[in-house]
């Protein structure tokens, strides 16, 4: 609250990240807006005391030599600022690196064992990446192989690597490294003196915020608490929110599977569409690799482009009658 006598908007400026207490904004050397962005921290692992003033969230690439050269400058930081800083990992394996994901899955294996920092270390260390570099990295932190052999291979993580790839997305992030400072974001490895600058206008603003009754364990939380929570999609967009889960009734739709599968898959597809064609081989490794645990349906979208589409679709229907329609989906693909 201003005081008596104080203009209500500096007192307001006061408050706002990238103003001095005389409402005059501060010098954008490191060239970093001032929005904020609530980012929110969940279960992913972080360094540094819980009642840090500054928190740094790292969306991150373990194939990525711009996260190892921002790696470096991070743990320059936590040097620098000791007690005065938090790290917080999060993934974002871009799809044109190749062993990224296996990294990120892994990673996650190791916070389970506890050892995720020590093995997140040896895959920034700038010695490459590789699936034998992942094997080595893991026997020298003294990882449990099998078990992450076995979260690997049944993606146990998965699901929580998309989330946070969608969370970044939504949040405007589209290239490692991205970095959020106790939400401010700042894009790419960039020099040192620039995260110095924005942590230490962040430190200034935690000692003001303290001086007013902010718990130190609320610092983070009260420094996002009105910021953006995701970029809006573009008007006029018809892509599905990815974020979102869709009613699909299977209905009496052909399906192979058990009913009582972990996942379904309803697939919209096209008899002569080329990539249902290629679909169709992605959808048979997966039936191979995870057998019961998933169910395919198969619904029905013929192309009208597509001259002979709705004929093969008519077709698939006669042979369903006769119990034979998978046999005719798989010689049509």
């Amino acid at each position: 609250m201003p005081t008596e006598g104080e203009d209500p908007l500096t007192a307001e400026a006061a408050r706002m990240p990238g103003f001095n207490i005389d409402g005059q904004e501060r010098p954008r050397r490191a060239d970093v807006p001032h929005e904020r962005f609530h980012v929110t921290l969940g279960d992913a692992p972080a360094r540094g005391p819980v009642d840090a003033p500054v928190t740094l969230v790292a969306y991150s690439d373990f194939e990525c030599p711009y996260c190892e050269q921002g790696h470096a400058t991070l743990k320059e930081l936590m040097r620098e600022y000791k007690g005065e800083l938090r790290v917080v990992y999060k993934a974002f394996p871009l799809s044109f690196h190749r062993h990224a994901m296996i990294a990120a899955l892994a990673a996650r294996s190791a916070q389970s064992q506890g050892k995720f920092w020590e093995f997140h270390d040896l895959l920034l260390s700038q010695r490459g990446l590789s699936m034998e570099r992942i094997l080595e990295y893991a026997r020298e932190v003294n990882l449990d192989l099998d078990a992450m052999a076995r979260d690997i291979d049944a993606l146990k993580y998965g699901v929580a690597i998309r989330r946070e790839m969608r969370e970044a997305r939504r949040l405007g992030v589209r290239g490692t490294p991205a970095y959020f400072i106790n939400g401010r974001m700042l894009s790419g490895a960039r020099p040192i003196a620039e995260y110095r600058e924005i942590i230490d206008q962040e430190l200034k603003l935690a000692a003001k915020w303290r001086a007013s009754g902010v718990a130190a364990a609320d610092v983070y939380a009260y420094a996002i608490a009105d910021g953006y929570r995701a970029v809006e999609y573009e008007e006029g967009g018809d892509d599905l929110d990815p974020d979102a889960v869709y009613d699909v009734p299977v209905g009496d739709s052909p399906r192979r599977g058990p009913d009582d599968a972990l996942v379904t898959i309803v697939e919209f597809a096209d008899f002569e569409c080329p990539f249902c064609a290629r679909g169709h081989a992605v959808l048979e490794r997966i039936r191979q690799r995870h057998g019961d645990r998933v169910r395919v349906v198969f619904k029905h979208l013929p192309l009208p482009f597509h001259s002979h589409a709705y004929l093969a679709a008519r077709a698939s229907m006669a042979a369903m009658t006769q119990g034979k329609f998978w046999a005719f989906h798989d010689a049509v693909y």
